[in-house]
């Protein structure tokens, strides 16, 4: 079965969408954790986006190790931030900015100008959480880790999912993100979706390649002028 998370950045709140409901166990500690979002790179109406990074060791010493998941290939970089070392039991790390972080110890990827998911794991058998917040200036989103192991936040084929809320305005922009975390290619058809009668404004499909992370604007994307304010993005996975 395909694991598949999704972010929404809407005017600088993050907004989840996962098929079933959230549960407080998908964002308890474990041995893997996921954040589904992020950056450092320019904004297009100034400043740069960061994400800081925290990171708590729960119940035991142990090494910390991150993954960056930045573009739609079977690629990503891997750094242990913990190279000195383990972290303590019951001690809280944090990263004022994550990827400048890992570029300084990853020194032959440029991290800058990337956005993606992050998969924050100890290869211990021990547990840790993470919070991440992406800020710029006195802008900002946070967004809590989700449970890597949780098998209720899949996408299998055929198994619809939707992201409400979606805008495309003077004002307002929604911009989605979208990473396959299994070791083989999915196809998604996507459905800007009308206010009324079920029906669709457009769509389109994407392939994500196995490990691969895209972002877009859906409207763009399914060819959606400027003028809506009351849509919602329909996700079908159609195959792999």
């Amino acid at each position: 079965m395909k694991k598949f998370f999704v972010h929404v950045l809407l005017c600088f709140a993050l907004v989840l969408a996962f098929s079933p409901a959230v549960y407080a166990d998908q964002l308890a500690a474990a041995q893997w954790v996921v954040i589904p979002e992020a950056l450092w790179a320019a904004a297009s109406g100034g400043g740069t986006w960061v994400t800081q990074l925290q990171i708590h060791a729960n119940n035991a010493d142990m090494p910390i190790h991150v993954q960056f998941f930045y573009q739609n290939s079977n690629s990503f970089r891997t750094v242990t931030l913990t190279s000195t070392g383990y972290a303590s039991t019951h001690h809280t790390y944090r990263y004022s900015n994550i990827l400048q972080s890992m570029g300084a110890i990853d020194t032959a990827f440029d991290y800058y100008g990337k956005v993606g998911t992050l998969l924050v794991f100890t290869s211990t058998g021990n547990t840790l959480w993470a919070q991440a917040t992406t800020v710029n200036g006195s802008y900002g989103k946070t967004m809590p880790s989700w449970v890597w192991e949780n098998t209720e936040n899949t996408a299998a084929v055929g198994r619809y999912m939707a992201i409400p809320g979606t805008q495309y305005t003077a004002s307002m922009r929604t911009g989605c993100g979208f990473w396959n975390s299994s070791s083989a290619a999915i196809t998604v058809t996507f459905y800007v979706m009308s206010p009324t009668d079920y029906g669709y404004l457009g769509s389109f499909s994407k392939t994500i390649q196995a490990n691969g992370f895209i972002s877009f604007n859906p409207f763009t994307e399914a060819s959606v002028p400027t003028g809506y304010s009351n849509t919602w993005l329909l996700i079908w996975p159609t195959a792999g």
